[in-house]
């Protein structure tokens, strides 16, 4: 169980970055790197999470440590496609 939730959250991590890349129209993040940050910020949420041991909204772990992954996977994912699509707009001009 130790190493199946967190696959698992990194999983619903990678879906993540691949809606969020779909949602950004002009970005051009490809969807591969997309769902590579959202597993990789999932990763890190849980990681966070643990090492301040915090209690986000409930106080079961596994619940919190969802919550965390998620919150961390849409964060991130919605700036990396912020970010390069600033980046390909300073390009065309």
């Amino acid at each position: 169980m130790r190493l199946i939730i967190p696959l698992i959250f990194g999983v619903f991590g990678a879906l993540i970055g691949i809606a969020i890349c779909k949602l950004f129209v002009r970005s051009w993040l490809a969807y591969p790197a997309a769902a590579i940050i959202g597993a990789l910020s999932a990763f890190a949420g849980l990681i966070i999470r643990d090492a301040f041991d915090a209690t986000l909204i409930s106080s079961s772990p596994l619940l919190d440590s969802l919550f965390a992954a998620l919150a961390m996977s849409l964060i991130v994912s919605v700036i990396a496609n912020i970010v390069t699509t600033l980046i390909t707009q300073k390009e065309k001009q």
